[in-house]
């Protein structure tokens, strides 16, 4: 494979990351679809009218300087997998198993589910995170779908506007300027800085190589974005300070709750492109206020000056900056369990269902990743009116119970709203 597109994708940090860490980056989603199973012939229609839209789906995309491999068959890419009939409790193990398994040779895999319950089955796509970030993946579900191509999502993971602006940190040649000297500047001081360790939930003693869980739980999107205007806040405000309160029980020191929130470097003309656009941005989850109202307006101080930030032209300039081995290096540092306690992502999506081979898509699940040394992540994914959090967890963490918690901040927030008369 040719890789002289991919020299200044800046998707191209996260294998450097992956070898340096031996670490699975692979993120995805899980679409619930209704209807008669397709055939392996009509799957792989999908595949070949997918890799028509985005050609690197048909290439190994790896850093230059690693061994080139032949490109692989759309075979390669597709497994189909008939589970016991037993509804959740077959689907969940073996989408576990299926996520904890390295892509290998290449970037996306596709399975396919299907028997754990009548009338459904269950398509899972994974991809590395140097091929795909967040809105990617919503791009390929929409290259298989009758969705009308023109009326794609809008808007940038995490709830941040996407500005009209040449991305500094991407695959675009830039040239160098005071404010992209002073933004490089200011944010490799923010990088390299010493920083208080951050904390990490506790976890009871997991056999070595266990399998991730993976969990989730939805609500309207409606109502997310009703307690976000009630309270003049963001539906993202509104699930980090939801996730501070969830997170509340699990802090075993006075050590703070970092969030690396992933900001959209995307412009309104790439919103469908494959890649990886994102930079970081660090959100201090406020577990330690009283209130959930008390954590709203926190994490909202905090997400005004991310706001603010992303309006710069420079802004996210330093990946942009280094050579690929060093965008890895950084990125493991900005990933480091030192420093950070979780990845909370958020991906916008249409309010319109997809169809998969004619079939309805009734619902997609998040699926993250865990870094290298890290125990928890989630991401919170809009599809068809509905906003569905993701939770991946060392097997020793009560998923369950952060997912109940988040309900539980999210009717204080109510309770909260409508003991001020507000609507």
């Amino acid at each position: 494979m040719n890789t002289a597109g991919y020299e200044k994708d800046p998707g191209l940090r996260w294998f450097e990351y992956e070898s340096r860490n031996r670490s699975n980056t692979a993120i995805g989603a899980l679409a619930m679809v209704r209807g008669p199973v397709p055939t392996r012939g009509e799957l792989l229609l999908l595949l070949e009218t997918a890799c028509a839209r985005h050609p690197r789906l048909r290439s190994h995309a790896r850093p230059p300087g690693h061994a080139l491999l032949p490109d692989p068959s759309l075979e390669d890419h597709l497994t189909l997998a008939r589970l016991d009939p037993t509804g959740e409790s077959a689907l969940v193990p073996a989408v576990e198993n299926a996520c904890a398994r390295p892509l290998g040779d290449l970037t996306w895999r596709v399975r396919l589910f299907h028997g754990h319950q009548d009338g459904e089955f269950a398509v899972l796509i994974l991809a590395h995170h140097g091929l795909a970030d967040g809105m990617s993946l919503v791009a390929l579900l929409q290259s298989g779908s009758s969705f009308q191509r023109g009326s794609s999502f809008q808007g940038g993971p995490s709830g941040y506007p996407v500005p009209a602006r040449s991305r500094p940190n991407g695959a675009d040649p830039v040239g160098w300027t005071a404010g992209r000297v002073r933004a490089v500047t200011r944010e490799a001081a923010a990088v390299l800085a010493p920083r208080p360790g951050a904390a990490q939930p506790a976890v009871s003693v997991t056999a070595p190589g266990a399998v991730p869980r993976h969990r989730w739980t939805s609500v309207p999107l409606g109502r997310l974005t009703a307690i976000a205007h009630a309270h003049a806040a963001s539906p993202n405000d509104v699930y980090l300070a939801a996730l501070a309160g969830a997170l509340a029980p699990w802090r075993q020191d006075d050590r703070p709750v970092r969030a690396l929130v992933p900001i959209s470097t995307r412009s309104a003309a790439d919103t469908d492109e494959l890649g990886n656009h994102l930079y970081g941005r660090v959100v201090t989850l406020p577990c330690h206020l009283p209130t959930a109202r008390s954590r709203l307006e926190a994490v909202m101080e905090q997400t005004r000056r991310i706001r603010r930030e992303q309006q710069a032209p420079d802004t996210g300039a330093l990946l942009g900056a280094l050579p690929t081995a060093w965008q890895g290096r950084m990125t493991g540092r900005q990933l480091s369990p030192r420093r950070v306690t979780l990845i909370a992502s958020y991906v916008p999506s249409s309010a319109q269902r997809f169809r998969l081979a004619g079939r309805t898509v009734e619902a997609v699940r998040p699926l993250m990743f865990l870094p290298a040394g890290h125990r928890l992540a989630v991401c919170l994914a809009e599809y068809a009116g509905s906003a569905s959090l993701g939770v991946v967890a060392l097997p020793g963490l009560p998923a369950e119970a952060l997912l109940a918690g988040w309900h539980g901040e999210l009717r204080g927030l109510e309770s909260d709203a409508a003991g001020r008369g507000v609507r």
